[in-house]
């Protein structure tokens, strides 16, 4: 048998602690990528998630913005139908004097028009009428 340099031996078994000593590090640093790698795939897989959600929102959004644009649109017609009639009633209210509004106070029982109009005036207004119907 050849004799066993003992320098041999422990070169031997320090190279082979070596090697496993970086077959663990190895081993752990594989670990750690495996890890890192699902977290990457869990992650990615929420921003298509994410991504997918705020398409969807958009998408909404966009058919309410249309709903908004055609309802502003139907508002300011019927606005611009009416429009003339408030000018018309503005104008009539303009033309009504203290001496009119004495006359109708001296009424014990005004007419049904004028006493209907009166009523729904101070409901409009706020201030129901007291005696007869009539506002005060």
């Amino acid at each position: 048998p050849i004799p066993c340099v003992p320098w041999q031996s422990q070169t031997s078994g320090q190279y082979q602690r070596e090697y496993m000593g970086k077959n663990k590090e190895l081993a752990e640093q594989e670990r750690q990528a495996e890890i890192s790698l699902a977290e990457m795939v869990e992650s990615q897989k929420k921003a298509s998630k994410q991504k997918d959600e705020a398409q969807e929102l958009s998408e909404q959004l966009k058919v309410e913005l249309e709903f908004i644009s055609e309802r502003t649109a139907n508002v300011e017609g019927e606005l611009a139908e009416v429009e003339p009639m408030l000018q018309a009633a503005q104008n009539a209210v303009k033309g009504i004097n203290k001496s009119m509004l004495n006359e109708i106070k001296s009424f014990k029982n005004p007419p049904t028009l004028v006493e209907k109009t009166l009523t729904c005036v101070s409901v409009l207004l706020d201030k129901p009428g007291t005696k007869y119907g009539r506002p005060r």
